[in-house]
């Protein structure tokens, strides 16, 4: 099972086009599709803290910027 989580804009023919990496196989494949409401979405966890990893080093790295990398990502 592959997760992703992506952020789309809904068309106003309520249409969403996607393109998968390509390590997922053509073929069948069952896909969930949750759509939080505006205002219901949870706060998303925070798995480690990207600052502690680079204490110590001498990287100029913010909490921010690690997040918009993730994201572009």
């Amino acid at each position: 099972m592959k997760a992703f989580e992506l952020q789309v804009s809904v068309s106003a023919e309520r249409v969403v086009t996607l393109k998968l990496p390509d390590d997922v196989v053509p073929g069948d494949h069952r896909v969930v599709v949750v759509i939080d409401e505006p205002g219901t979405a949870l706060p998303r966890p925070t798995l480690f803290n990207p600052e502690g990893i680079l204490a110590g080093l001498d990287v100029k790295l913010t909490l921010e910027d690690f997040e918009a990398n993730r994201r572009e990502l």
